[in-house]
């Protein structure tokens, strides 16, 4: 009996041994799971770079990096609308503020205009606008004729939107008889002089 248990005991430690080479070699391949610490060397994510921070694993020794992805440019509208397509699509043009580069991007504004009193724009679906800017108004039609006694007015459209205003014309306010009698005396006047 005491055989079979040292035997036992032989087999487990001759098993746990072989298992401590087996992962030694093993870490001593490419499938270290690295442990390590941060060397110092490292470079922060900019929009222009990616960012990384170097490690070495205290097992193996071998150096390994974590990298970060690039940054969105943060910036400001530098009043550039550029490459107006056929399907209404614009590029905008930006000033990064870390970078200090121009970057563009693309917004879709159709044929679709917004409108005020004095002024129209356009906005993009993710509610970017484009400045606004004053209505350029045609000579205008008479909408409705004026009368003697009746107020009419005059339609104008603006060219670029399509946006319509109405101005009122005042009507002809006949003359009183004071004033006739008036322009009789100056035809008087001219006919005799």
């Amino acid at each position: 009996m005491r055989k079979i248990v040292n035997s036992k005991i032989f087999f487990v430690f001759l098993v746990t041994v072989l298992t401590i080479l087996l992962a030694q070699s093993v870490s001593a391949d490419d499938s270290c799971r690295h442990a390590g610490k941060k060397t110092g060397n490292s470079r922060e994510a900019t929009c222009a770079e990616e960012g990384y921070i170097e490690y070495q694993c205290t097992k193996c020794g071998e150096r390994y990096y974590k990298f970060f992805e690039k940054l969105s440019h943060v910036g400001e509208r530098t009043g550039n609308v550029n490459k107006t397509s056929e399907d209404g699509e614009r590029d905008v043009e930006y000033k990064c503020s870390l970078c200090g580069g121009l970057y563009y991007e693309t917004h879709y504004f159709g044929d679709f205009w917004l409108s005020d009193r004095e002024s129209h724009w356009q906005s993009c679906s993710c509610g970017f606008t484009t400045d606004k800017e004053d209505h350029t108004w045609d000579e205008g039609d008479a909408a409705a004729e004026q009368t003697n006694e009746e107020l009419g007015f005059k339609e104008y459209v603006c060219s670029v939107c399509g946006a319509r205003k109405n101005d009122l014309v005042i009507p002809w306010i006949r003359p009183t008889f004071f004033y006739e009698v008036f322009l009789f005396i100056l035809r008087l006047v001219n006919f005799l002089f």
